[in-house]
């Protein structure tokens, strides 16, 4: 019996080294991904928002990812989709680390009507800014956790031809987000387009 115990303390004691070895490797990550050009922060108070770049690799890579074995999809037609889009990531945070959705709102029809935003209203919201010229966000895809996790994620996508090449002959372009939903009126995101046009 004393020799189960000892087996069994050994093995609390391996998976609590390993688990903490994953939290500091995954906040090590976290603050290199905080600190890159490819993510613009904002805060206000406990809540958090973070736009990432997505470029045309990394959205093929997950595309791959998710495609069921059955499935036959041609690499190179993806690719060719995906070229025709700058693609971005919106992330809102609670910073409190609780629920997200649920910490703006309070009742039941303003959290179903906060759900019913993001998930198709958020999208006219969203706009792509250059010096000469402003572009609707062509396509916001809401990640929907149930609001089990301290975040929400929505994926954006810009369509390119609208734009042409002047984005990346453009130095001064941001993301704009009309952030009035959240009491924050507009926000601008910029980024460099050296970074995002060479990746």
């Amino acid at each position: 019996m004393k020799k189960y115990k000892n087996i069994y303390m050994y093995s609390i004691g391996i998976v609590s080294i390993l688990f903490g070895l994953f939290f500091l490797q995954s906040e090590k990550y976290r603050n290199v991904m905080e600190d890159s050009e490819y993510i613009k922060t904002k805060t206000f108070g406990n809540l958090e928002l973070s736009l990432e770049y997505k470029s045309t690799a990394e959205m093929l890579n997950e595309q791959l990812n998710d495609v069921e074995d059955g499935n036959s999809v041609s690499k190179g037609e993806l690719k060719e989709s995906l070229e025709d889009y700058m693609s971005f990531k919106l992330k809102l945070e609670n910073l409190k680390g609780n629920g997200m959705l649920k910490n703006i709102v309070k009742t039941v029809p303003e959290y179903q009507a906060l759900i019913q935003y993001l998930s198709f209203d958020m999208q006219k919201d969203l706009f792509l800014c250059t010096e000469n010229d402003t572009l609707q966000c062509s396509f916001a895809h809401f990640e929907r956790n149930f609001d089990l996790a301290p975040y929400a994620n929505i994926g954006l996508g810009f369509y390119r031809t609208g734009l042409g090449e002047s984005i990346c002959q453009n130095e001064n372009w941001s993301v704009l987000l009309h952030a009035d939903r959240f009491g924050l009126g507009p926000l601008y995101f910029r980024f460099d387009s050296d970074k995002v046009c060479d990746n």
